[in-house]
């Protein structure tokens, strides 16, 4: 007894460039990090507590991360990296 499964979607995905939404999300997440990360560590600092300072600074590198994501985004709106090296194009420099 054979089984047979098939389905009509397609296996391929654009290539667009991102919507405004994901800038916005980074942004917001970048916000809520900050905060958190000021009011954890100035708990820590008030505290004494070395776990609430270091999980401050981890939430910052978190940050950077976000920025870095943001920042790669933006360049991409304004096209300063060409789409030259895509898998599946023939490479022209």
């Amino acid at each position: 007894m054979g089984h047979h499964h098939s389905h009509n979607h397609p296996h391929d995905h654009s290539h667009n460039p991102h919507s405004e939404n994901a800038g916005k999300s980074l942004v917001i997440a970048m916000i809520f990090n900050l905060v958190y990360a000021g009011i954890e560590a100035g708990i820590g600092l008030t505290s004494g507590s070395l776990a609430l300072l270091s999980d401050a600074g981890h939430n910052l590198m978190d940050v950077s991360s976000l920025l870095l994501a943001w920042i790669a985004i933006k360049l991409q709106e304004k096209n300063h990296f060409p789409d030259l090296l895509t898998v599946g194009k023939n490479l022209q420099f």
